[in-house]
């Protein structure tokens, strides 16, 4: 930095709740500082120990514009800070601590012990402008610009101004993270993981994203004449010009078509799976004389690869990558995600076995049952042609919704409750819907066989008027799944008379029609010889209940 550059900052007053062990009851109003070229966000330790935050050590490395680096400790900690109206709040994980060495620098006269906290742009949405108030030209002054969080005052200042102190100079540096722990992360996933059912219910705040992305969905959804529904992207911004990424996307298409052909099994696999897109209705093939007549930017292409599921290893998914970049950008960015419309995990499977009689089911692929609105079908465009061919690869586009599109879970969960609001004769079925409804999986119980199939028929009827069909049905009674033509069971096979009742994978936890119980399938390890391998074993008990506790507890304490 030298003389003549300018510095920007941006001052907003907001609240930090400081904790007790049990619950906030105080908070502590500071300011704190936007800063949107910082990676990481910052606090300093002072205030971190003020608020009684757990901090974590970590190395960073400190490296100048002058070549120097050395490697340093420094802590980190987490914390949630609010607005001070309580309408917006963001959860800050992983900020650096850092001591109060600011009043050292020749910075203009401000009282910077109010400012103990900076954001950066790991906390992307709190740098989001929501509205501007400009000066006018012939009074320049500060600009006022309006956060999540409130409002903000950005100020120009010229490093020659008789404000700095003479010959004032700085260096600059970066900091960037030396290595994380792997083990702290499966720690902190393992913690999350425990702490299901035992952590307050508390219904989050809804931002400006979400008021903006339920705005969108409103304003785009429809159904059409084939009895499905058509939804939009909803787009962070109005939607806007991307860069030409054809390019980029082929390159990987290319590199995706030479493992295929290295792996024939695969590739027959694969293009089976790919081609019933189009056959389906799912995606579409744009002929060449759609490509010459849209402007330039109007179209985005997404990578494409293959899943497979280590329980269901025959059945092979074509996964598209909405999260792959290109000069920085990806379809993810650009588009709203809304907070999860899924109830409770634990309170689904506790209501799914509080009743004498167990039915669960699964919504046929239902992200491909929600149409994209035609403008935004270029924006899910992809390259294919059959391994071998020696055409041209060509352009297709998706006409449905995508697994891994951060907006498709919402969209098709809007589509489903849309379903419900407008045939309001099945009202009775509003807490199937949002009560025992998990993405896709159906998990319910009743008192008696009659009560079951008669929801579960109605609950059919109704989703089918949206486009959406119920199948692989599950139940504990025979007579129920009687009631359930053969080819929509789980085990279309199933002899009713016969056969026992199967053991089905139930939301992460394996359900025993037969018994009526739950079970667990786990591959003991063969031997544990480390903390990270001890954890890895018990984390991979997944029983959110805590069925099971008495016999993971020992592997618990001895981790502690």
């Amino acid at each position: 930095m030298q003389e003549g550059d300018r510095v920007q900052f941006r001052w907003l007053q907001s609240t930090t709740p400081s904790p007790t062990p049990w619950r906030f009851t105080d908070q502590r109003t500071r300011y704190r500082k936007h800063n949107s070229a910082s990676e990481s966000s910052l606090i300093q330790t002072e205030m971190a120990r003020k608020l009684g935050l757990e901090e974590r050590t970590n190395n960073i490395k400190l490296k100048s514009i002058h070549g120097t680096e050395s490697d340093i400790s420094t802590t980190t900690t987490s914390f949630t800070i609010a607005s001070s109206d309580h309408s917006v709040a963001y959860t800050i994980k992983n900020a650096l601590t850092i001591p109060d060495n600011l009043s050292t620098l020749p910075l203009e006269e401000i009282d910077t012990s109010l400012v103990t906290i900076l954001l950066g742009y790991d906390i992307l949405d709190v740098h989001l402008t929501l509205e501007v108030r400009r000066p006018s030209k012939s009074a320049p002054g500060p600009t006022a610009i309006r956060t999540s969080l409130g409002w903000t005052v950005v100020s120009r200042f010229q490093l020659n101004q008789p404000t700095f102190q003479e010959n004032a100079a700085s260096s600059h540096c970066t900091l960037t993270r030396l290595h994380e722990d792997p083990l702290t992360a499966l720690v902190e996933n393992f913690s999350s993981t425990e702490s299901f059912g035992t952590t307050p219910d508390v219904r989050k705040l809804v931002s400006p994203d979400d008021h903006a992305a339920l705005a969108s969905y409103a304003r785009t959804i429809r159904l059409l004449d084939t009895g499905r529904y058509e939804i939009g992207l909803p787009w962070r911004i109005p939607r806007q010009t991307l860069p030409d990424n054809s390019h980029q996307i082929l390159k990987n298409f290319f590199a995706l078509e030479r493992r295929l052909l290295q792996q024939p099994e695969l590739a027959k696999r694969y293009s089976k799976a790919i081609n019933e897109y189009a056959e389906l209705g799912y995606a579409r093939q744009v002929s060449s004389d759609e490509l010459k007549i849209e402007d330039l930017g109007s179209r985005w292409y997404v990578p494409h690869h293959a899943v497979t599921h280590p329980h269901k290893p025959n059945k092979l998914r074509v996964v598209f990558n909405l999260s792959a970049k290109h000069r920085g950008i990806s379809l993810n960015a650009v588009l709203l995600k809304l907070p999860d419309f899924y109830p409770n995990l634990v309170g689904v499977l506790l209501r799914f076995r509080s009743k004498k009689i167990a039915v669960s089911a699964d919504i046929a692929k239902m992200f491909l049952q929600v149409r994209l609105r035609e403008e935004d079908q270029p924006y899910l465009s992809y390259w294919w042609r059959p391994p071998g061919d020696v055409r041209p690869p060509q352009t297709f586009q998706m006409i449905v919704q995508t697994f891994s599109g951060v907006s498709s879970p919402s969209s098709c969960l809007y589509a489903v409750r849309k379903t419900l609001e407008d045939n309001p004769e099945f009202e009775d079925l509003r807490s199937k819907i949002l009560r025992h409804m998990f993405v896709d999986n159906y998990l319910d119980s009743f008192d008696s066989e009659d009560t079951a199939i008669q929801d579960c028929l109605r609950l059919k009827e109704l989703l089918s008027r949206g486009g959406f069909q119920l199948n692989q049905w599950t139940s504990s009674s025979r007579r129920v799944l009687a009631a359930i033509p053969p080819e929509e069971r789980d085990k279309p096979e199933l002899d009713l008379d016969l056969d026992e009742l199967p053991v089905e994978r139930m939301l992460g936890n394996w359900y025993d029609s037969q018994t009526d119980a739950f079970t667990f399938k786990f591959k003991p390890q063969p031997e544990v010889r480390s903390m990270r391998q001890l954890l890895s074993a018990v984390a991979s008990v997944f029983d959110p209940i805590g069925f099971i506790t008495p016999v993971v507890l020992v592997g618990k304490l001895l981790f502690q």
